[in-house]
């Protein structure tokens, strides 16, 4: 069962999609009948972080809860935020012991940065699946998916996306009751598949050295 949220805010991390996991994750419902989760934003050295918006976060703790989490999250960052060492072996510890780990948007990119998405389906923002793809070859990058489940890895498109995959968690971790519940208290739709398109038109990038259709991986 789903009880422990580890988040973790590097430098330039997106407030929008932080808060889309803090309002899944993070808002006490549990007098209206829902589940509650230790919810823990996390930086390596627990030291307020830098937003996209430029102000500052302090988080609630160092990487210590991550090694204890259910679910690790990574909201959206920097598709070049370096990612310090520590942080990456967070991550694979997090993926050894069989936590649930879960990007929104351009989080995938740090998830790939710790070798987690190597043969592994996934997906990110439809601006960003061609690097994706070019930084991670071994990744089976999803090209237009609002999220795609691999294992215990999720991986979710823009910012209306990662409610989505958060409701797919929780339909998944609480049943389909629970998530209906949550998705009518937030107003958004209680449930769209992972595979609808992310975008109803994405521009294309012709790579120079390779064919056009295997610029995504489609199974």
């Amino acid at each position: 069962m789903l009880r422990s949220v580890a988040v973790l805010a590097l430098d330039q991390v997106a407030p929008f999609e932080l808060g889309v996991l803090a309002e899944v994750f993070g808002t006490d419902r549990t007098a209206d009948g829902f589940p509650s989760y230790r919810f823990q934003v996390c930086s390596p050295d627990g030291a307020p972080v830098r937003t996209s918006s430029g102000f500052h976060l302090t988080p609630h703790a160092d990487l210590g809860p991550v090694d204890e989490a259910d679910l690790v999250a990574v909201p959206a960052h920097s598709a070049g935020t370096t990612v310090p060492g520590p942080v990456l072996d967070a991550l694979r510890r997090a993926d050894a012991r069989g936590a649930y780990l879960f990007s929104v948007c351009s989080g995938a990119f740090l998830l790939g940065a710790a070798g987690l998405l190597d043969d592994r389906e996934c997906t990110t923002h439809w601006r960003h699946v061609d690097e994706l793809q070019d930084r991670y070859p071994r990744a089976r990058v999803r090209c237009n998916s609002l999220y795609v489940q691999d294992g215990r890895l999720l991986t979710s498109a823009g910012t209306a996306a990662g409610i989505d995959a958060c409701l797919h968690l929780i339909r998944q971790e609480h049943g389909s009751a629970t998530a209906t519940r949550l998705a009518r208290r937030m107003v958004v739709p209680p449930h769209r598949d992972g595979g609808s398109p992310s975008t109803s038109r994405r521009p294309f990038r012709r790579h120079p050295r390779r064919p056009p259709w295997s610029r995504c991986w489609s199974g």
